[in-house]
This record gives C-alpha cells, sequence and structure tokens, in this order.
C-alpha cells in the first residue's frame, strides 16, 4: 500500500494536540510517519513530545521553529520535509476519526489517476462535542454529499465551492510541493482557500468518499469566526481571468455569494474605499435593498459598524 505522512501544524495547544496525535495513531491504517511543526514560543509541547514519542510505533518527527514561521510557512515547511507518497494535513485542535487514512487510501488506490481525495467532517465544540445540526449544514453548504461520489470533480468547481476541508485530505506530496501554500501576504486569511484554488489551478483530479473523516473543532477564537476570509477570498476570486462559460458562471456564482461577508470584512481591515466597491457592484447590486443590503448600506456610508450583518 502506499505510504503516507500527517502533518500538524501547531501553536500553544498541548491538550488539542495530544487529542490530534491519539487519533492519528488510533488509525485502522497507521500512517507511516508523523511531522510536527511548532511554533510555540515555550518548551511545553517540545518537552511532552519527547518523552511521548519513544512509547510509540509510528516515527514522529518534532520541529521546533525558532523563531515561529508563522501558519503559511510552517505548514509549507512541513509539506516539503516529507518523503511517502501521500501526505494529510491535520490542524493541532482538529481530530481524524478512526478509519479516516483506510477510507483515503482506499480512495486512491481504487482511483490511482487522482491527486486529493477527501470527505466530509463533523463540526465539535472546544469539549469535543459532535453538533449533529450543525454538521449536516456543514456538509450540505459545501456540497459534500452522496451526488458527489465516485465522479470525476471539476477542479474549479471544487475550489469555488470549497467542497475541499481546509485540513484532513489526502494529498499526493509531489502535487502538495509543487503547488506549495506559503502566499500568506497574498492570501490573507484565505490561505487554505488559495492553496485550494491553486492545486485546482495545477489541474489536481478530485475525488470525494460520502464518509466521515474529521472532526473541525468550531471556536469563538477561530479564523472562520474572527478573520476576513470572505473579504480575502473574494479578492482573490475577482481577479482570476477564467476561460469557458460554465467557468465563469461559477466565478460570478462565488463571486455574489461572498460578497455581503466581503463588504463587511473590508470594512473590518478598515479599507472603505473597497467596501464601497463591492457593495456597488454587480455582484451585490441586487442585494442593497433588501433588509441586510440597507444595514451594509448605513455600515459602509456612516461607519455604524454595531449594525450586524
Amino acid at each position: 500500500m502506499s505510504s503516507v505522512s500527517i502533518v500538524i501544524p501547531t501553536y500553544n495547544r498541548l491538550d488539542y494536540l495530544k487529542i490530534a496525535l491519539e487519533s492519528c495513531l488510533k488509525q485502522t491504517v497507521l500512517p507511516n510517519k508523523i511531522i510536527i511543526g511548532d511554533d510555540s514560543p515555550n518548551d511545553e509541547t517540545e518537552e511532552w513530545i519527547k518523552i511521548f514519542k519513544q512509547k510509540q510505533t509510528v516515527e514522529i518527527e518534532y520541529i521546533h521553529n525558532r523563531p515561529s514561521l508563522k501558519q503559511a510557512a510552517n505548514v509549507e515547511m512541513l509539506m516539503q520535509r516529507v518523503e511517502t507518497d501521500y501526505l494529510l494535513l491535520l490542524h493541532d485542535d482538529d481530530y481524524l476519526l478512526q478509519n479516516a487514512l483506510e477510507d483515503l487510501l482506499q480512495l486512491m488506490f481504487e482511483n490511482p489517476e487522482i491527486d486529493v481525495a477527501f470527505g466530509k467532517q463533523y463540526i465539535v465544540d472546544q469539549n469535543g462535542v459532535i453538533n449533529e445540526k450543525g454538521s449536516v449544514f456543514l456538509n450540505q453548504s459545501y456540497l459534500r454529499s452522496s451526488s458527489y461520489e465516485n465522479k470525476i470533480l471539476n477542479p474549479l468547481h471544487v475550489a469555488l465551492n470549497q467542497q475541499l476541508p481546509s485540513n484532513s485530505f489526502l494529498l499526493r506530496t509531489s502535487l502538495a510541493k509543487e503547488v506549495h501554500y506559503d502566499f500568506e501576504v497574498e492570501a490573507g486569511d484565505a490561505i487554505d482557500f488559495m492553496f485550494c484554488l491553486n492545486l485546482a489551478k495545477a489541474n489536481a483530479r478530485f475525488r470525494y468518499a460520502d464518509k466521515f473523516i474529521s472532526a473541525y473543532r468550531h471556536s469563538a477564537n477561530s479564523v472562520s469566526t474572527n478573520g476576513t476570509v470572505a473579504y480575502d477570498a473574494y479578492k482573490l476570486v475577482e481577479q482570476l481571468s477564467i476561460p469557458g462559460i460554465d467557468n465563469q458562471q461559477l466565478q460570478k456564482e462565488f463571486l455574489c455569494k461572498k460578497a455581503p461577508g466581503a463588504v463587511v470584512e473590508a470594512l473590518k481591515k478598515k479599507n472603505r474605499k473597497d467596501a464601497l466597491r463591492i457593495y456597488f457592484s454587480e455582484y451585490h447590486r441586487n442585494k442593497i435593498l433588501t433588509f441586510g443590503g440597507i444595514k451594509r448600506g448605513i455600515m459602509v456610508l456612516f461607519g455604524k459598524s454595531f449594525l450586524l450583518l
């Protein structure tokens, strides 16, 4: 069977990292190697790993980044160190279900031409409790359903519909090294989105398994809650020159969907000029006279940021 490494970037979250590591080591098909990139300013994680890895049958490589690389450069460093056929990126506050590697590797085995295999995610809270309704909504929102199983997927469709989870997907290592991950200045908070977009530009071949693969921990401090992902992703897609009517329609639908959030998040970045531009753009124009559109208009024109989207 093909070889696989799991790469885990971490920062000051040892309690969550322990859960993530435990999930890797309880796989029905074990990884060949686990590589951890630690951006923590203290030695707590390093001291714990030194003892922990001595008891394991799976090789664990630990790198303490001094100085800190930050998220994107940390992931890039980890991906470039991988020597196995495939890699799986796992965020330190998420965890894999026991069948994750077996299911994804099986998908790769049955479809040897593909580059990326992925599945569904559960949403869990800070205590690891599964949000069943939220999980259903999450996967339906990102088109992770049986309708897309065992099908050749349009790479741009995968990227613009954000079908690929931000982590816990299995990826051909050679492609990861070719595409790279370290473009934080250009992508802002939409770094995971841009990575998938770049995979699509490289004509990556995606396959979806209609199975739960991992648990995504949603918290009040997550980037999806407090960041500017919609605005940063909007700008990335707006700049694309896409051939083909079908793909251009995908681009338009994406921009229309993200425009409301992009307006608010542009204001969050104190870029009122850009918020105004998006607000009156063709992608938001038909929402101006809606209740939400009027509230956003007041925010843009008068700076009443206390009004909700």
